[in-house]
């Protein structure tokens, strides 16, 4: 998550968190849990080379690799801007990340990003939850 409180998802958030712990309790899901990160992330700042920031790239990578092989799409909602200052004149390419996504693994291994986007469409966060409460 993006955000612990973000305007106009709050609501969202808290039925997502609710319906996991339903997951949980119903042993569909062994565990989950929740991170937080910002709204961006550049590669060429110093703030990259910190753990936190080591971290989301990291993340992002293995779900980019993740959708390259399962054949889908996540330039919706994992979007690469190119800013540039004129006061340092400098060009950074920013990665802005979704206000939610959800990355399943099974044994240590990632098996699952949502949203992404399919040839057939979009399948969001509650696609995948409403999917994993059916059992399909």
């Amino acid at each position: 998550m993006r955000s612990l409180t973000p305007e106009g998802t709050g609501d969202e958030q808290v039925a997502v968190v609710t319906q996991l712990d339903r997951l949980q309790e119903s042993g569909q899901i062994a565990d989950y849990s929740v991170t937080v990160w910002g709204n961006a992330v550049t590669h060429d700042s110093p703030l990259a080379g910190t753990s936190a920031g080591e971290a989301v790239l990291g993340r992002v990578a293995e779900f980019e690799q993740w959708a390259a092989d399962e054949g889908v799409s996540l330039e919706r909602f994992i979007q690469r801007d190119e800013v540039h200052s004129t006061i340092r004149d400098t060009t950074q390419t920013v990665i802005r990340l979704p206000a939610m996504m959800i990355a399943e693994y099974e044994d240590g291994e990632l098996q699952h990003v949502t949203p992404h986007e399919r040839d057939d469409g979009v399948v969001t966060v509650q696609d995948r939850l409403e999917s994993l409460e059916d059992g399909t």
